[in-house]
This record gives structure tokens, sequence and C-alpha cells, in this order.
């Protein structure tokens, strides 16, 4: 049996089981044992009498439940508070950065990445991830990991990013994408999601790369941040029998830098970026961080977007085909 197989199943198991952290509203999970064991209480004292056995054991099964569930509520509290260190340099920084004009905070704040990534098609963890490391760049050891977790929602194993943090001697998660809370545990993040390491970047691995260093300086200033599609570059390259490579490592020269990139003017220089029937533009990115609830842009801003791709597009063909006659 693959390792991925292996890690598969035992992904059923942990989602069956609820291993992961809680995410959000813990008590919202933990609600249906509680009411279920009290259930099962009232049935066997007062209706079924001592003399049911099946109801209860079934009681003392649910007893069992409701104590284990409560174990990893206080574990994940605990958690939040010993981590509360990096999500809060996280607030922090991400106020004093900035990403095509806005706070580069507001992105995860606002769940950005996670629902432009429902409206595109696929996820955006890679971006997040790389985004997150800019964040945390200078206050502790990190590392982005490409790896595959698996998907409570797709019931299989998925390709994934992350970013590990290091804080009082022990890793921990900070998954923006999937877990919209405080950073967990690495052994709780890894045991919950049946996670298979392929790449570990350290910090010292990410910041020799000229582009991530240039990407940093540009996002410190809100008028040369326009770089949200140039996030992509540290994506996972798809197309490579080399390894597990970013695309910036496959298809990119550091020598070149990320040139005029960031400037107001130059953001559509990107714009077909993630999608070729998708479109992402300044103003959908606008209409996505101003309502949190957006899960898609308004017909009109869409039909604009495309416009200005046909136009963007023709114009490159127009230029090539210029460049080709001289």
């Amino acid at each position: 049996m693959s390792k991925e197989r292996i890690a598969n199943t035992w992904g059923e198991i942990a989602n069956f089981l609820s291993l992961g952290p809680f995410e959000m509203a813990p008590t919202k999970q933990l609600a249906p044992y509680i009411i279920i064991m009290t259930v099962m209480v009232v049935l066997a004292k007062f209706v079924f009498g001592e003399e049911c056995k099946v109801f209860y054991w079934l009681t003392v099964g649910f007893e069992i439940l409701g104590l284990f569930a409560s174990c990893m509520i206080i574990r994940d509290l605990f958690c939040t508070d010993l981590a509360h260190p990096i999500w809060e340099k996280a607030i922090h920084n991400g106020c004093e950065l900035f990403l095509n004009g806005h706070q580069a905070w507001l992105y995860y704040d606002t769940e950005f990445f996670y629902r432009l990534g429902r409206y595109i098609g696929h996820g955006l963890c890679y971006e997040a991830s790389a985004l997150m490391m800019m964040l945390l760049r200078h206050d502790f050891q990190t590392r982005l990991v490409f790896g595959r977790c698996y998907s409570s929602t797709e019931n299989r194993m998925v390709l994934h990013a992350w970013v590990e943090v290091k804080h009082l001697g022990v890793w921990w998660v900070v998954d923006s994408t999937w877990i919209n809370a405080a950073p967990v545990l690495k052994a709780v993040y890894y045991i919950g999601n049946a996670v298979i390491v392929d790449r570990k970047i350290s910090n010292r691995e990410f910041w020799t790369s000229q582009i991530a260093r240039e990407f940093y300086q540009s996002i410190k200033k809100p008028e040369t941040s326009y770089l949200f599609h140039n996030l992509i570059y540290f994506r996972r390259a798809t197309k490579s029998d080399k390894g597990v490579y970013m695309v910036r490592e496959c298809c990119w020269d550091d020598a070149d830098g990320l040139g005029a990139y960031g400037a107001r003017n130059m953001v559509f220089n990107m714009l077909d970026a993630f999608s070729s029937k998708v479109v992402v533009s300044q103003r959908i990115i606008n209409e996505f961080l101003r309502d949190k609830h957006c899960m898609r842009p308004k017909a009109h801003t869409v039909r604009k977007a495309k416009k200005a791709l046909r136009e963007l597009r023709i114009a490159r063909e127009k230029y090539y085909a210029s460049q080709k006659a001289s």
C-alpha cells in the first residue's frame, strides 16, 4: 500500500474522530456530543432503567466521546494562548505591509484567499503562505512547506502548502486557507490532516531569492505593492519532473528580479495569471476585500475585466508582431 493511500485512510479516520484542530467556534463542534449524551442518559436512567444494557453502554460510549472532545477543546484553547505572539506579530506586520494598495493583513482577516480560491476554482494556499512568510520575516524562524493533506471537503489527499513557525522551542503551523484561527501545534496539524511532506523551504532558502527580497521591499509602500498576481512565482511548479520546485525556480531568472512590476499602472501585466477562464482584476480584488461575505464579483465587474484582458492580449500580439517585423 502506497504512502498516500495509507495517509488517505488515516485522514478519513482522523476526520471522523475530529482529531484536527477545532476551527472558529469549538463549542458548535462539541454540541452534538453533549446533546446525544444527555438524551442517552435520560433514556437509560428514567425510561428504560438499569436493565437496558444497550443504552447503558451507549451512554458510557458517548460520555467518553464527550470527554474526548472536551480535552481537544482545552488543548486548542491552551495552544491558542501559547501561540498568541505569532498571531500578534502577523497582525502587526500585516498592517504595516501592503498588497495591491491594501493592508496585507486584510487578506487574512477577511478570508480573502479562501473566497477568491472558490471563485477561481482552485486553492490559493501557496500565495497565502508566501505572503505569510513575508509578514513573519524578521520575528521568527519560519519555513514554507509543500505537502499533501487529507481534504475533508474533497474526501481525498490534495496538494497543499502552509507555513511552519518555531516558537517556545517547538514548531507551529500557520495555515491561513484551511484554518482561519491561531497557529496550531505541528503534531496536532500533522495528525489531524494526515500530512505527507514533499518539501520544506527554510527561511534562509526562501530569502536567498532576489524575487522574494524585491517583493518584500515593494510591499512596504502601497503605491508599489501591486504584486498580487506575481505571488504565482511561489506556487508549486506543476510541470516539473525535477522534484517539488516553486515556479520561480523553474521558469524565472532571479538575476532579472521583478523589474518594474509593483507600480499601480502595471497591475494588468499578470491579469490572466491564475486561470485562462476566470479573470482576476484589481476591481475584483477590491470587491472581495470590501465585503468579507462576497463569493463572486459583480457581473459588470467581470465584463470589464474580460474586456481589459482582451485588449491586453491584442496589445501583446501587436507588440510581438512589431518586434518580429523589426
